[in-house]
């Protein structure tokens, strides 16, 4: 007989295996990295991973630290695959601001929470600590790896989006500029 129920591909030297009904990680060895314990397994996407995230069943996504074999954080809705040791996450309930600088990052010109997520790390730490567009995850990654990975404070996070939206805002002229969008 089988010792696994279900085989996904091999990525990165790991393999997504399920086992008596729940699912979880193995190396090339075939020893566990993820305990089967989980409703699914998020992928695979980057070599050597500290974290893969994991759902329950509660149907949220949870990161699951690889280096020191546990849960870290709290449960996301939805989340990203982990580039560079971060990703995006989206919480349920999640509020996202309508001010000028989200309108200006918005594809339909207002700020639509399915397209807004926090930035976490591969602990499940927030690393800016209000939700961002998703589609700039690129330029946000760069830098936030430019500036070491650290939790952004609330000014260098209004300064980043200043910066990301600068050629999309738009103001009327004669009109007033929010207290929201100066950088000071």
């Amino acid at each position: 007989p089988f010792e696994y129920g279900r085989v996904n591909d091999c990525r990165h030297g790991l393999v997504q295996v399920e086992k008596n009904g729940k699912w979880g990680v193995v190396n090339l060895q075939n020893k566990t990295v993820v305990p089967f314990a989980y409703e699914s397994v998020g992928d695979i996407a980057e070599n050597n991973p500290s974290a893969i995230f994991v759902s329950k069943p509660d149907h949220l996504w949870y990161v699951y630290n690889i280096d020191q074999q546990k849960e870290m954080g709290h449960g996301y809705f939805a989340v990203g695959n982990f580039t560079d040791g971060i990703t995006w996450a989206r919480v349920a309930n999640m509020r996202v601001d309508d001010n000028t600088i989200n309108r200006a990052l918005s594809d339909d010109n207002a700020p639509q929470e399915a397209n807004f997520a926090y930035v976490i790390d591969q602990t499940g730490q927030e690393l800016i600590a209000t939700p961002v567009p998703i589609k700039l995850m690129p330029q946000i990654a760069a830098s936030l790896k430019k500036s070491g990975m650290h939790v952004l404070s609330s000014t260098e996070t209004k300064r980043l989006l200043l910066g990301l939206s600068s050629r999309q805002r738009h103001y009327p002229m004669g009109g007033v500029i929010a207290e929201s969008d100066w950088d000071y």
